[in-house]
């Protein structure tokens, strides 16, 4: 039985050039960002991004909600929103209302994920990775999809210590700390850079096509579980990456809930910054 995910691709004129469309899946979704179709998708897109990060459409409501000028401008001008999309008609009555697509038929999306190019081949940064459909993996094919059509090797990404997204990430590889509480982010004491080696474009078309859970391609290090709000703990933690940035990781399983009703971290030491 077909699923009832489709993926789908942004495509805008300065950057469509740069995907690989060999990799690209044959049922995928092409959103031309100048058409009056991709219009209406990208409006729902951006209410999906504002949900996931902030539980509404108002952009009056959290640090996280994003403008349209910088999703035009930071996002689908300089490379691609990747993701998955349904029928509307088969979502729940609350994310109907919130992504206000034009009919049931209309195909909607509920997943996605960006990165940026940046002057140094095959490095992209990750800035934006969601899903509305928690179970389903669709996050974790989204980044795959991503990595794989920029033709990435080496991803850099920004994102919280206590994020339930590292149990995403990790399935790529070892996410290694490169800086702890960097300046200007709005969330910096619990925020950190990392780097991750991307797997082999077989082993991302894999991730992107399988709608269940696939073993990391590299078997992940033992670690030991930090309580993310165990104030002491990160203090140390911190202290490392400062010490030694890329000796120490974030690796697979990831993160998990803890007792005290925050997030553990599963941390492993290297022993190299390579």
């Amino acid at each position: 039985m077909a699923s009832k995910f489709v993926p789908f691709v942004t495509h805008a004129a300065t950057s469509k050039d740069g995907l690989a469309r060999d990799r690209m899946p044959k049922d995928a979704l092409i959103v031309d960002v100048g058409d009056t179709f991709g219009a209406r998708f990208l409006d729902s897109l951006l209410r999906a991004n504002r949900v996931a990060f902030t539980g509404t459409t108002d952009m009056s409501q959290g640090a996280l909600a994003l403008p349209g000028w910088v999703m035009l401008d930071c996002y689908l001008l300089p490379s691609s929103i990747v993701g998955f999309a349904q029928r509307a008609a088969e979502l729940p009555a609350s994310l109907f209302e919130a992504l206000a697509p034009e009919s049931g038929d209309a195909l909607v999306p509920v997943a996605a994920y960006t990165a940026l190019p940046t002057p140094i081949p095959g490095r992209f940064i990750g800035i934006s990775l969601f899903s509305l459909s928690t179970g389903l993996r669709l996050g974790l094919r989204s980044k795959a999809l991503g990595l794989l059509l920029y033709g990435a090797t080496d991803q850099w990404g920004i994102t919280q210590f206590d994020s339930p997204s590292i149990r995403i990430h990790t399935n790529f590889g070892p996410l290694r700390f490169i800086s702890a509480e960097p300046p200007i982010h709005t969330f910096s004491h619990k925020t950190f850079i990392y780097r991750l080696t991307v797997p082999a474009p077989d082993v991302l078309e894999r991730f992107a096509a399988s709608e269940k859970p696939l073993p990391p391609p590299t078997s992940p290090p033992l670690g030991e579980w930090i309580a993310t709000n165990d104030d002491g703990a990160m203090t140390r933690l911190k202290r490392q990456i400062r010490e030694a940035p890329g000796r120490f990781a974030a690796v697979h399983p990831g993160s998990r809930a803890n007792a005290r009703g925050g997030q553990d971290i599963y941390v492993a030491d290297l022993g190299s910054s390579a």
